[in-house]
This record gives structure tokens, C-alpha cells and sequence, in this order.
């Protein structure tokens, strides 16, 4: 009998991944998409879409540049959002519309399947095996949310039918999507359809609506896909010894790695460490001087995510300083 051979990268279908982001979250897209690129196949084409909510054209030049010394088989697309039915979604305040770009994937990518990626990510290895994932019947892969974990924890509106009240709820933060089947089951106009009618009720917008139109349309993936950055601080706290590091971390909470911190997660670190890598010791943005009020919003931020003796540590450094 003959060897199993390994696919050949150029022979499968182009890794599509799919980005939103404006000019004020540049630090998170350059960081988030350059090492999605690293990480990649060099021999396989790479896709990155790029939903542009206000990126500057200087800033523009500068993430092309970027990623093209990142993957040497790289196709950018920029996708600008003007006349797009995210503007027909009330929210909770200007600006915001961005948040919305992941349900226009269908319509404005071709591919028969996207992974969608936020722009507070650092990836840390190969997103291949999770982009090649069988899919089945479902229409979508993500991880269960670390926070919210059941379905029946965050309704879109009163009487929402649930079909499982203990069903499990994903983070969209990392999606893999059948972009063919979302076509062919209208999911996206569905979602704004509902969020036309219910937005300032969806407390994490389409991520909300996503959860319970696809409910049990969707595949878990291992955590190891999109971990909350916290969780590498309590691996280190509890004295649980060297933890494999995951291939996605999410830095979903506040604040970000790229703004001002006075005491910056060990998940931080590790993005600041890729900045300076990727962009040189001289990165492309200011971070400004830390006021009081930013000193004591991160304290404050140290002391509610902690544990036990973590907390009163906290509460210490905040009632001394």
C-alpha cells in the first residue's frame, strides 16, 4: 500500500479571510490580519477582505506593504461600505455600524467559505485546519462565548423562541462560514430584517441575532480557536505551570493592547511583542500618556476580572493609589 500524501496547499481552494475595521482600530487590523498572514502556508493563496469602515489611504498603503511581506501568494481586496443595509440598522449611537459588516460577507465575497475574523485578535498558528473544517449541514463554526456560554442568557427580545434554553451560544468574534449555504438560506437578510426591528433589544447586536437564527445550525469548535486573553493571565496566577498557547487569543475586554494599561496582561505582552516585530521598534501609531482616570479605569478593570486573592490585591493597589 502507498503512503497517504499530504494535499498540496496550491491545489486546494484560496484561505479566505474576512476583516471590518476604521481608522481608529488600525493597531488591531494591522496586528490581526499580519499575523493570520505569518502563520499561513506560504505555498497556499491567501485571500484577506477588508470591509472598510474609514481607513485613511496612507494607513491603507501602509497594511498592503505590510502584508505583502508577510505572505508572498496574497490577494487584498478592500471593500468600502457606502450603500450597504448595515446604515438601515438603528443603534445605540453613530459609528457603530462597522460592528455589522461580518452579515455582508455573502454578498460581497464570492468564495463558498469565509473565516471571519475581528481586528482585537493575535493569532499564533495556522488557521488552516480550522478554515478546511468539515462543515456538514451546518452553516457555520465558532466557539462557545466564555461568558454568555447559553442561549437562553442573552434574548433578543421578549419571547424569543429558543428552541434549547441550554443550548450553547458562540462568541462571532472567530466564524467560519458557509458562505454558499448563507446564500442559499437568505441568513444574512434574515438577520437584518430582525435587526431592523429589534437592534436596541440585541444586546451584542448581530452576534445576538446570529446566535439564535442559527441555533442548532452551528458547529463548536476547541477553545484553542478563540480564547479570551484572560485566560492565559489565570493560567500564570494559578500556578498551573507552562499551558500550550493557544492559536487564537481574543482580547474582547478592555483595554485593548494597543491603548494605554498600566499592567499589561501576559496576553498583552505577547501582541506588543508581535507589533514590535512587525512593525519595528518604531510603531505607526501614539500611544498618549496615561491620565488618572485611564490609571484608576484599569484598576478598576484588574480588580472585577480577578479572583479570591487577586481581588483584594487589586482593591489594595487601588485604595493606595
Amino acid at each position: 500500500m502507498h503512503a497517504k500524501q499530504d494535499a498540496d496547499p496550491r491545489a486546494l481552494q484560496p484561505l479566505c479571510l474576512a476583516l471590518a475595521s476604521d481608522q481608529a482600530y488600525l493597531p488591531g487590523l494591522l496586528i490581526s490580519a499580519a499575523s493570520a498572514a505569518l502563520h499561513c502556508d506560504p505555498q497556499r493563496d491567501l485571500e484577506i477582505h477588508i470591509f472598510d469602515g474609514g481607513i485613511q489611504d496612507a494607513s491603507w498603503q501602509r497594511l498592503q506593504a505590510l502584508l505583502r511581506r508577510c505572505h508572498p501568494r496574497l490577494s487584498l481586496q478592500r471593500l468600502p461600505l457606502r450603500d450597504s443595509p448595515i446604515f438601515q440598522v438603528r443603534d445605540h449611537g453613530p459609528g457603530r455600524e462597522l460592528v455589522y459588516a461580518r452579515l455582508l460577507i455573502p454578498e460581497r465575497i464570492a468564495a463558498p467559505r469565509v473565516l471571519y475574523l475581528d481586528v482585537d485578535l493575535l493569532v499564533l498558528g495556522d488557521l488552516a485546519p480550522l478554515f478546511d473544517q468539515p462543515l456538514g449541514s451546518h452553516l457555520a463554526a465558532a466557539c462557545v462565548d466564555p461568558i454568555v456560554r447559553q442561549l437562553r442568557a442573552d434574548p433578543p427580545w421578549p419571547n424569543a423562541p429558543v428552541a434549547d434554553p441550554v443550548a450553547p451560544y458562540f462568541n462571532s468574534g472567530v466564524l467560519l462560514i458557509d458562505a454558499d449555504a448563507w446564500r442559499h438560506h437568505a441568513i444574512a437578510a434574515e438577520a437584518f430584517a430582525l435587526l431592523r426591528q429589534h437592534s436596541l433589544t440585541c444586546r451584542f447586536r448581530d452576534q445576538t441575532v446570529l446566535n439564535h437564527l442559527l441555533q442548532d445550525r452551528w458547529l463548536p469548535l476547541e477553545p484553542r480557536w478563540n480564547t479570551i486573553s484572560r485566560e492565559l493571565r489565570w493560567c500564570r496566577h494559578q500556578g498551573l505551570g507552562p499551558q500550550p498557547l493557544p492559536t487564537v487569543l481574543h482580547f474582547f475586554d478592555t483595554p485593548k493592547p494597543w491603548a494605554p494599561c498600566i499592567q499589561p496582561q501576559l496576553a498583552h505582552r505577547l501582541w506588543q511583542r508581535q507589533a514590535r516585530r512587525l512593525l519595528g521598534p518604531s510603531l505607526l501609531w501614539q500611544l498618549p500618556p496615561l491620565s488618572r482616570r485611564q490609571m484608576l479605569r484599569s484598576r478598576l478593570q484588574e480588580l472585577l476580572s480577578g479572583e479570591g486573592r487577586l481581588r483584594r490585591q487589586a482593591m489594595g493597589q487601588l485604595l493606595r493609589g
